[in-house]
């Protein structure tokens, strides 16, 4: 005959289980050696924030001196429950766009997914986020476009970030890409609002000498960064303004090919909060 029963909001560490058997005629047990007479299965629900918990096999039940059987102890190997239950993580080149797919079976107090970027599987930076799901026991699907993938050998992590600030990293994942932009680009610096630093990347379809110029609110040049002549691609600049107050910014890509046959310039403005 089976039987079943809950535990509410059960704690990390040692659990100890008492199942007791009254005989109806008042007898008692015979003996207190060891007897294999229960089979107990147990499964870990996430009712209080506890999924993904390491629990070792229950013992065998022995009979006492008393009506009553003892289990012994039911410990948690890993106090430290997992953020995220990772499924899968993917990256595939899609109509000429770097497209990251990953998906979860459960999620813990998961504030959100920041998606890093490394040329040579260390010194990531980030280059985006997607919101994660709190708290969730459902299967969880993500998607993320790479608005400016780098050619070559890339390689990509999930930061996964708790409500309460702490986190951990997915395994890396490792892509070749080989497509160049069709046209000059400036992306929006990322992050903005900003502090203290930001990122200011742009595309270009051609080998081109280019200069990047910030300017203040009033058209004033605060500093101006000649990147020379720079392959086809995708490019990057990291700007830490030093003794500059909050305010709003704005920035200008020059680009001429080296050619001459082509040029572009591209403003756009940001907000640098302290």
């Amino acid at each position: 005959m089976g039987y079943s029963s809950s535990v509410s909001k059960p704690l990390a560490g040692t659990i100890i289980i008492n199942i007791v058997y009254n005989f109806s005629s008042g007898g008692s047990l015979l003996g207190v050696s060891y007897i294999p007479v229960v089979t107990l299965n147990f499964t870990t629900l996430d009712l209080a924030g506890n999924a993904d918990l390491v629990w070792r096999d229950a013992e065998f039940f022995a009979p006492s001196s008393t009506f009553q059987w003892n289990l012994g102890f039911w410990n948690n190997e890993d106090t430290t429950p997992l953020p995220v239950e990772l499924i899968s993580f993917t990256a595939s080149v899609e109509n000429k766009s770097l497209v990251l797919r990953w998906t979860t079976a459960t999620e813990t107090n998961n504030s959100r997914f920041e998606v890093e970027r490394s040329s040579g599987n260390s010194s990531f930076q980030s280059v985006g986020s997607v919101p994660g799901a709190g708290s969730s026991t459902e299967i969880k699907n993500y998607t993320f476009i790479v608005a400016d993938p780098l050619n070559g050998v890339q390689y990509y992590r999930l930061k996964i970030i708790d409500l309460n600030g702490s986190y951990s990293y997915s395994q890396s994942i490792k892509i070749d890409i080989s497509f160049y932009p069709e046209e000059f680009s400036l992306f929006q610096n990322y992050p903005n609002p900003f502090n203290p630093s930001t990122t200011i990347k742009y595309a270009l379809p051609v080998e081109s000498s280019v200069i990047l110029t910030i300017f203040n609110s009033l058209g004033e040049k605060i500093e101006e960064f000649d990147e020379g002549i720079k392959s086809a691609g995708y490019h990057s600049i990291n700007w830490q303004p030093k003794s500059l107050s909050s305010g709003i910014y704005f920035y200008t890509i020059s680009g001429k090919s080296i050619d001459g046959k082509s040029s572009f310039n591209k403003t756009h403005k940001m907000l640098l909060m302290k």
